[in-house]
């Protein structure tokens, strides 16, 4: 009995082994990773830097620059009252004081008359038209601006007169333009002076204030110019003599002193103006010197032209202050009679001042 259990469970033991030795072993099967495609880079582009401003060119039309309303078909009006002024009138409307000069081209700002009637461009901004002043022929230089130190700029154009008679009433806009050439800010420029006597050259300027952009460019459009003809009894024949100038060691100051000599009734106001101008050419700084009581007395009666001149004649003898003297006048021109000495200094706005030039004007 021992025997057939022993045997039996020898026999189940071989098959069991016989059974395990006929199963395969199923191999171990390692996956190959498949390729992945290569990456694809999109290029991002990036704006680079630019140190000179893209102007536009050419400016834009006269049409479409932003600062010349032009009055409606039945305007506003504000009739002029003593002791007013164009900024005070502009102030008065809540209008820019561009815009009312705009409106009114044929008016000279400097000398505002008791009744004039000034069309006050309300209502918004409008569509801008040519100035209704004929312009004459200007010779223009610039712009040229020079950073002032609360961040803003002072913008100038030198205009030339050409003509063989004097100019008055001249404007100019000037633009500034961002380094893509995106306008910034537009004014009309004028001159300290009304008159431009003929072969003479006066300063136009405008304050732009702050902020402006680091970097800008500047453009100009001429806008007015008027014909002073013989027989305007506006302005008086005057000049400046025995001019002198001391320019300071670094050109940042230039102090200029004179004479004013004229012919005619006695005026009713003198202005004199120093324009300071760079080796370059350019203006670098304008002071405006104005009487505060008008020389009196009587003088040579003359036939006034509208013409201002500015040159000092050495062979005058220097009059006693305050004392009506007739002088021979140039080659047959009327007599001139002393009427009051001046002395201001102009200061420099950027490079060194060079030399100066006296633009004078009487009424």
């Amino acid at each position: 009995m021992m025997n057939t259990l022993i045997w039996r469970l020898a026999a189940t033991m071989t098959l069991a082994w016989g059974l395990a030795a006929c199963q395969a072993v199923a191999p171990v099967v390692t996956p190959t990773p498949s390729a992945s495609p290569p990456g694809v880079l999109t290029p991002y582009h990036t704006p680079g830097p630019s140190s000179t401003p893209t102007l536009p060119a050419p400016l834009p039309s006269l049409e479409a620059l932003p600062v010349t309303p032009a009055p409606s078909p039945t305007p506003f009006t504000h009739a002029v009252a003593k002791g007013e002024t164009m900024l005070g009138i502009a102030y008065q409307y809540s209008i820019s004081l561009e815009d009312l000069l705009a409106a009114n081209p044929g008016v000279d700002p400097q000398f505002l008359s008791v009744g004039t009637q000034l069309v006050i461009p309300l209502g918004g901004e409008v569509a801008a038209v040519q100035p209704t002043a004929t312009p004459m022929a200007v010779g223009w230089q610039g712009p040229v601006c020079h950073r002032s130190a609360d961040g803003g700029a002072w913008c100038f154009v030198l205009a030339q007169n050409e003509q063989i008679y004097g100019l008055e009433n001249l404007s100019a806009w000037i633009g500034l333009f961002d380094e893509q050439g995106r306008p910034v800010a537009g004014q009309v420029a004028i001159g300290g002076l009304n008159l431009l006597p003929a072969g003479r050259a006066l300063p136009l300027g405008t304050y732009f204030s702050p902020p402006l952009p680091e970097v800008f460019g500047a453009q100009f459009e001429p806008l007015t110019a008027l014909a002073v003809l013989d027989g305007n009894a506006r302005y008086l024949l005057v000049e400046a003599r025995e001019l002198a100038f001391e320019i300071a060691g670094d050109g940042g100051q230039a102090v200029s002193s004179g004479e004013i000599w004229l012919a005619g009734p006695a005026p009713s106001l003198v202005w004199v103006e120093a324009v300071a101008y760079d080796a370059s050419g350019q203006v670098v700084g304008v002071r405006k010197w104005e009487t505060a009581q008008p020389c009196t007395g009587l003088f040579p009666t003359a036939t006034p032209t509208g013409v201002a001149t500015a040159t000092p004649d050495a062979s005058v003898l220097t009059p006693v202050p305050g004392e009506a003297t007739a002088t021979p006048g140039p080659a047959g021109m009327p007599g001139f009679g002393f009427c009051t000495r001046f002395e201001l200094a102009v200061y420099s706005l950027g490079p060194a001042i060079q030399r100066v030039e006296i633009l004078v004007e009487a009424r």
